[in-house]
C-alpha cells in the first residue's frame, strides 16, 4: 500500500520536524515523509537537504490563501492547514493511508499496528485521556473538556469515501473556526473533531497506552526502560508527545502543565533529556528566534495576533483588498481598528475597536475592570498603554488614540490608579483568579513604595486582588 505521513511547521520548529522525520525514518523506512511549512523558505536550510519532502502551505489550493495565511496566528494557521493538507497529498500522490504527526513527538518504534488500525477504519484518533485525573493539578479533566476529548497531535486516514466526506467538513469548519477561544468553546482543529465519532462511521479509538505518551496522560502511564526498548504500562511504547518541551529548560517537561517535574517521570525523564540533546543537535538555538514571515506588513510592521481577525469587523475587506499584508493592508488594519466604539448607551467612546477586542478576549480583565466603559475607563487605558502594549505587541499607530482619550481624561480631573499598584493589582487578579485557593503569601514590593516601609509587605494573592 502506498502510505504517508506529514507534519506541518514554520520555520521555527525545524529541529522538531527533523527528529520525527528522523525516528520516521528509522522505524517507518517505507512510509513518505512530507513537511508542510506555513512559512516562507528563507535561505537559512534547503529542504533538497532534509530527508523529508517540503510542501508550502502557498501550494496547497487553500481558499483566498492570501487571506487565510493573514486571519490566523501561527498556531491557528498550523492546524488550520490539516485538513487540506490531507486532501492534497491523498489526491497528488495516490494515497493509500496517510498519518499525521505533530512535529514535536518523536517515535520509538514501527507503526504497524497503527497502519493496520486504517484497515479495520478510515480514521483513527487518540484520545486525551484514558483514565480520569483526580490530583487537583493542570491540566485536569476540566483542562482537557476545553481543549477537545481528542489530541489533534495524531491523526490517522484511509482513502475511502468517508475520509473524503469528513475532510471535506473539517475544512469547511476550520476555514473559519480555527481559533483559539474559550470562551466561544473553540481550541483550534480539536473541539470540532469531538463531534467526528458521532457524525462519520469508521471512526477508530485506540486506547494503546504506548501511543500518544505526553504530560497530559503521563498521570496513568507509567514508561520503563527495558532491554528491548521502552514500555508503558507493559506496552511497547510507540510515539511520545514533546509538547510544551524546552530543550534548554528540561526539568519542567512541558509549560502547559504544573503536575510534572523530570524528576518526577521516572524512565520519561531520560526520554525527555535525549530528545532536548537531539533538538539542540538539530539547530534549535538557531531556529528558534527565526522570523515568522506571515508575522509582519510589507512595510516591516508586526502584524498584532489579537487583530488578525479584522475581516470578522469589516466583512467586505476581503472582496475589496486582494493582499492584506500589502501597506494598503495596513492603512486599512490600523484604520478599522482605531474605530470608536459605541457605548452600551449608543454615545462615541474613545475606546478603540481593539481595545474592546482585546477587552473581549480577556475574562481576566473583565473580572478585574468590569466597567470601561464607566468607572473602569480610566484605569483600563492606562493598562492598555503600560502592560498592553506589551502584551498584545501593539504599535504606535494603534496606541496614539488610547494616550489622547487618557490625556483627556486626566484633564476631566479623572484619577487613575497609579501604575505601580495598577499593574500589581492586575497581575494579583490574574494569579489569583489561576490559584483561588491558595494563601501562599507573595512580596508586595510595589505596595512597599507607596507606604515608605521597609519591611516587605505579606498579602496572600486574594487580599492582593481585593
Amino acid at each position: 500500500m502506498r502510505d504517508a505521513v506529514f507534519t506541518v511547521i514554520a520555520n521555527n520548529y525545524l529541529p522538531f520536524a527533523r527528529v520525527l522525520m528522523q525516528s520516521l525514518r528509522e522505524f517507518a523506512p517505507d512510509v513518505r515523509r512530507f513537511v508542510i511549512l506555513v512559512d516562507r523558505l528563507d535561505g537559512s536550510w534547503d529542504p533538497a537537504e532534509e530527508d523529508f519532502e517540503v510542501i508550502l502551505s502557498t501550494d496547497l489550493g487553500l481558499p483566498d490563501s492570501t487571506w487565510f495565511h493573514f486571519k490566523y496566528m501561527i498556531l491557528e494557521l498550523s492546524t488550520a492547514v490539516k485538513p487540506y493538507a490531507a486532501q492534497h497529498l491523498f489526491e497528488r500522490f495516490a494515497l493509500d493511508r496517510l498519518l499525521y504527526f505533530d512535529p514535536d513527538i518523536r517515535l520509538y518504534r514501527r507503526v504497524d499496528d497503527v497502519l493496520e488500525a486504517l484497515l479495520r477504519h478510515s480514521i483513527v484518533l487518540t484520545p486525551h485521556l484514558t483514565a480520569p485525573i483526580r490530583d487537583g493539578k493542570r491540566p485536569g479533566e476540566l483542562d482537557v473538556l476545553r481543549s477537545g476529548a481528542y489530541n489533534l497531535g495524531f491523526i490517522g486516514m484511509r482513502a475511502t469515501q468517508e475520509t473524503w466526506d469528513f475532510l471535506a467538513w473539517w475544512q469547511e469548519k476550520l476555514f473559519t473556526h480555527c481559533v483559539v477561544d474559550f470562551a466561544k468553546g473553540l481550541f483550534v482543529d480539536q473541539r470540532w473533531v469531538d463531534l467526528v465519532p458521532g457524525l462519520f462511521d469508521g471512526v477508530g479509538i485506540l486506547r494503546d497506552p504506548g501511543l500518544n505518551v505526553a504530560y497530559w496522560n503521563l498521570n496513568a502511564r507509567t514508561v520503563v526502560k527495558g532491554e528491548d526498548g521502552y514500555t508503558v504500562n507493559g506496552r511497547s511504547l510507540c510515539f511520545f508527545h514533546f509538547s510544551g518541551f524546552d530543550p534548554e529548560n528540561p526539568e519542567r517537561l512541558s509549560k502547559h502543565q504544573d503536575r510534572f517535574v523530570l524528576e518526577a517521570v521516572g524512565d520519561a525523564a531520560e526520554l525527555a533529556r535525549d530528545y532536548g540533546r537531539l533538538l539542540l543537535k538539530n539547530g534549535y538555538a538557531d531556529c528558534r528566534q527565526t522570523r515568522y514571515a506571515y508575522g509582519w506588513f510589507a512595510n516591516g510592521k508586526r502584524i498584532p495576533m489579537v487583530g488578525r481577525a479584522v475581516h470578522q469587523v469589516d466583512p467586505t475587506l476581503p472582496a475589496r483588498l486582494s493582499d492584506p499584508f500589502s501597506a494598503e493592508g495596513y492603512a486599512e488594519f490600523v484604520a478599522i481598528w482605531n474605530t470608536p466604539m459605541e457605548m452600551p448607551d449608543g454615545r462615541r467612546s474613545s475606546l478603540t475597536r481593539l481595545a474592546y477586542r482585546i477587552y473581549q478576549a480577556r475574562p481576566d480583565l473583565q473580572a478585574a475592570m468590569p466597567d470601561i466603559f464607566g468607572a473602569d475607563y480610566a484605569r483600563f487605558l492606562h493598562w492598555l498603554l503600560t502592560s498592553g502594549i506589551q502584551e498584545h505587541s501593539l504599535p504606535e499607530e494603534l496606541t496614539a488614540p488610547l494616550s489622547a482619550a487618557l490625556r483627556e481624561s486626566e484633564g476631566k480631573g479623572h484619577t487613575v490608579v497609579p501604575a505601580i499598584l495598577n499593574n500589581r493589582i492586575t497581575q494579583a487578579v490574574l494569579k489569583a483568579r489561576e490559584l483561588t485557593a491558595t494563601h501562599e503569601p507573595i512580596e508586595a514590593a510595589g505596595l512597599n513604595q507607596m507606604t515608605g516601609t521597609e519591611k516587605p509587605a505579606r498579602l496572600t494573592y486574594l487580599a492582593a486582588a481585593i
